[in-house]
C-alpha cells in the first residue's frame, strides 16, 4: 500500500495579503514428451495480487484496504517466458520476446504465453485475484521449454502506447495528477538478492511446477504490485495572529491549490529479459515543454472545486483538514525545483491574488528527496488578510529663513 509519511511543512507567504503554512489440477496427467510439444495442458493459468497497492476511490490513488487488497479494472499482465528449463532436448527455438510467428511456418514464439492481456483485479476472501477480462481461460504449455514469469501494470495500455521488442515489454502512459501508476512481478520467480539477480523454486512457472507436489499443485502465483508516482495530500489550518486569535484566519477559503509544471508522459519498463533492474522503472522527461502541464488539486471524483461559492470551498479551521484527493506526480527530478500555486478567498468571496512558491521539502529539520510509492502531506497554515494600509505626515514649512533675500535683481 501507499506508504504513509510525516508531513511537510510548506510555508507561504501570499502577496502583501496573507502568510500561509503550508494496493492444479490433479497430479496425475500427461507424460512428458521427449520432443517439445506446445500444446496447452490442463494446468490453468490463475493468478492474485499481493497486499500492496492503495482505490477506494476518491480516485487520485488506487487505495487497498486494511489487508492490502484492491480493486480495479484494466490491468495488463503478460506470461514470458525468462530462462529456458533444459528439460527437453530439442530446444533450438531462438528465445526472444519477438512478437509474431517465428518462421515462415507461422510457428508461434512460446517464449509469449501473455501479451498485455486485460485483467480485472477483484477482492475475493482473502486474496485479490486477476480475472480475464474476456472470461477467457489460459493454460501453461505442455512442453517444458521455459520458465515464466509474470508481470503486471495499470493503467493499460494498447496499439504505439505498447511497446514490444525481442527484450522488452513497455508502456508510455500519460498522467494528470489523478491517474495512478502501479506495476509489480510475481514473487516466486523475483527473489532480489542485493545485485539483482534471482533465486527461483525449480520449474517456477511452467505446467511441470503444478505437477510436481502436492504443495505446488495448490499453488496461486501473486504479482506484488508498487506505487510508481508519488503522492501529495493537503491540508489546512489556521495560524494565530500576534495576539493568539486566529478569527481572521478562519474567514478564509481555499480556492485552488495547483502543482506547476509537472511532466505528463512516461516510459514504463515493464519487462527486460536482459537486465531485470530496468524493469519497474518509470522515466519522465522534466525538460519536455511539450509535456508539462499544471495540475490543480481536485475533489473527491475528479471534481474542480475552485468554481464553488464561497460557503462551499475548503474553510480554514482550528483543526486540520484534508482539501481535495491529493495529486499523483512522478518523483520529481532532483535537478528541477517544484513549486506551487495557492489562492485563497475570504467568505465573502472576496479573491485573492494567485501566487507561486519554490516548493521546499523539509522533514525534522533536514532536507529530503520525495520517494515513489510514498503518500506525503502537505499543511497549509493560513493566516488572516492584512489590509495594505498606510498613514501620512507632512512636516511643516520651515519659514526660518523666509526674510532672506538672495541675489536681489532691479526690474525695469
Amino acid at each position: 500500500m501507499i506508504h504513509e509519511q510525516e508531513e511537510i511543512f510548506l510555508i507561504l507567504t501570499v502577496a502583501a495579503l496573507f502568510s500561509a503554512c503550508s494496493s492444479e489440477d490433479s497430479l496425475s496427467g500427461p507424460s512428458y514428451p521427449t520432443a517439445a510439444d506446445f500444446e496447452d495442458s490442463d494446468v490453468e493459468i490463475r493468478l492474485a495480487s499481493a497486499k500492496s497497492p492503495s482505490v477506494s476511490v476518491t480516485r487520485a490513488s488506487i487505495e487497498s484496504d486494511e489487508n492490502g487488497l484492491f480493486e480495479v479494472d484494466n490491468i495488463g499482465v503478460f506470461l514470458l517466458g525468462w530462462q529456458r528449463m533444459n528439460v527437453n532436448p530439442e530446444e533450438t527455438s531462438p528465445f526472444n520476446w519477438q512478437p509474431g510467428p517465428v518462421d515462415a511456418e507461422g510457428t508461434p514464439n512460446f517464449a509469449i504465453k501473455l501479451d498485455n492481456e486485460n485483467t480485472n483485479a477483484v477482492k475475493d476472501g482473502s486474496v485479490t485475484r486477476l480475472n480475464w477480462a474476456n472470461n477467457a481461460v489460459y493454460y501453461y504449455p505442455l512442453g517444458q521449454w521455459y520458465h515464466y514469469r509474470f508481470y503486471g501494470y495499470f493503467p493499460r495500455q494498447t496499439g504505439s502506447k505498447l511497446i514490444s521488442t525481442a527484450t522488452q515489454r513497455k508502456a508510455i502512459i500519460n498522467i494528470d495528477g489523478t491517474q495512478d501508476v502501479i506495476w509489480g512481478r510475481d514473487t516466486m520467480t523475483t527473489v532480489e538478492d542485493h545485485e539483482g539477480g534471482y533465486t527461483v523454486p525449480t520449474y517456477a512457472y511452467s505446467t511441470k511446477f503444478f505437477r510436481v507436489s502436492e504443495e505446488n499443485s495448490q499453488h496461486l502465483p501473486v504479482i506484488a504490485f508498487k506505487h510508481l508516482l508519488t503522492r501529495l495530500t493537503f491540508s489546512v489550518v489556521a495560524g494565530s495572529d500576534a495576539w493568539g486569535s486566529t478569527e481572521e484566519a478562519k474567514k478564509m477559503r481555499v480556492k485552488k491549490i495547483t502543482l506547476l509544471n509537472i511532466p505528463t508522459v512516461g516510459t514504463l519498463t515493464i519487462a527486460d529479459k536482459n537486465n531485470a533492474n530496468n524493469e519497474g522503472k518509470i522515466v519522465f522527461d522534466w525538460d519536455d515543454e511539450d509535456n508539462l502541464a499544471n495540475l490543480p488539486l481536485l475533489a473527491a471524483g475528479d471534481r474542480d472545486f475552485s468554481g464553488d461559492d464561497p460557503s462551499e470551498l475548503p474553510a480554514v479551521k482550528d483543526v486540520e483538514e484534508k482539501v481535495g484527493q491529493g495529486i499523483l506526480i512522478p518523483v520529481p527530478d532532483v535537478n528541477h525545483q517544484l513549486y506551487i500555486r495557492v489562492q485563497m478567498t475570504d467568505e465573502d468571496g472576496t479573491e485573492f491574488e494567485e501566487v507561486e512558491y519554490p516548493f521546499h521539502l523539509q522533514k525534522n529539520d533536514a532536507d529530503f528527496q520525495l520517494e515513489a510509492n510514498y503518500s506525503y502531506n502537505v499543511r497549509l497554515r493560513v493566516y488572516g488578510p492584512k489590509r495594505i494600509s498606510v498613514g501620512a505626515t507632512l512636516k511643516p514649512w520651515d519659514e526660518t529663513n523666509e526674510n532672506t533675500t538672495f541675489n536681489e535683481r532691479e526690474i525695469n
